[in-house]
């Protein structure tokens, strides 16, 4: 019991530790909402924007332009950017990257609804292909496929990296709650109960973890939801646990599980598999 109290101190202090160190105490320091776009073709030469339907979205505007920020060949490249007359008025906020790395991405405060321009500084002629797009999720992702002098877009989120996490977070969780069970001498048939259970509280917790990510980023207030629904998990176990171990036992003639050891086995379980779960969920994001 000495040996799993500490290892609980241990883990509580490094999850403590890496929160107050990468959240920060400023609102302005988390993560905000982007749009990334990726480009698949021959990009030399190539520079994006995202044209907004209004003429001002957060610290841009139409009439506000950083020359400070310009080296004297972008002040070039904003300049063309500027003249470009779009024919269903969207404005030029004079926010753009070249493409030498196939990519543009708009990291702070992008419009929420937007047309792909690219100006080909080789041949001076734009590119686009008129449509209008939206901000989808927290980070929305695109590809576009160029094709000479036109290009065709698709949203490209990539749910690979999450569903690798959540599989990791799976299996390290489960070890780790069988293993501290063995500690409570929790044996066999009895780990089934437990089994089962980690498996579907834990596709339940990363399901609406997942979806809200996606749908507002892995700010400050995630961490508190984080932390929310793991207590809710914890009373949810505890309930399942007292049931359905004591139920095993009774078939199998095992001893009966008192309410305190269950209580403080899944408290103990829960807060060493939740800090194990959040440096891997940090890890991989």
């Amino acid at each position: 019991m000495k040996r799993v109290i500490k290892g609980i101190v241990i883990i509580l202090i490094a999850f403590i530790s890496v929160l107050i160190i990468n959240t920060g105490v400023s609102a302005d320091t988390g993560p905000k909402p982007f749009v990334e776009i990726k480009v698949d073709g021959n990009c030399d030469n190539l520079y994006m924007t995202l044209l907004s339907k209004f003429e001002t979205n957060g610290p841009n505007s139409v009439n506000i332009v950083r020359d400070e920020f310009f080296s004297e060949e972008e002040k070039i490249i904003d300049k063309e950017f500027a003249s470009y007359k779009d024919k269903d008025g969207l404005y030029y906020l004079h926010v753009f990257g070249d493409l030498e790395d196939n990519k543009f991405k708009w990291g702070y405060f992008p419009p929420s609804e937007f047309k792909i321009l690219i100006y080909d500084s080789l041949n001076d002629n734009f590119i686009t292909d008129d449509n209008i797009y939206e901000t989808y999720a927290f980070g929305s992702y695109y590809t576009v496929k160029l094709n000479e002098q036109s290009f065709n877009v698709e949203r490209s989120y990539n749910y690979t990296k999450e569903v690798l996490s959540f599989v990791i977070r799976l299996i390290v969780c489960i070890i780790i709650e069988v293993g501290i069970a063995l500690l409570f001498r929790i044996y066999k048939q009895e780990l089934l109960v437990i089994l089962g259970a980690n498996i579907v509280t834990q596709l339940a917790l990363n399901i609406i973890l997942s979806l809200y990510v996606y749908n507002n980023g892995a700010q400050l207030l995630f961490y508190i939801v984080y932390i929310m629904l793991e207590i809710i998990i914890v009373l949810i176990e505890l309930f399942i646990y007292y049931w359905g171990i004591n139920k095993v036992g009774e078939k199998y003639n095992y001893k009966p599980k008192s309410l305190l050891l269950l209580s403080l086995y899944t408290l103990s379980a829960n807060i060493v598999s939740f800090g194990c779960g959040f440096l891997i969920y940090y890890l991989m994001k």
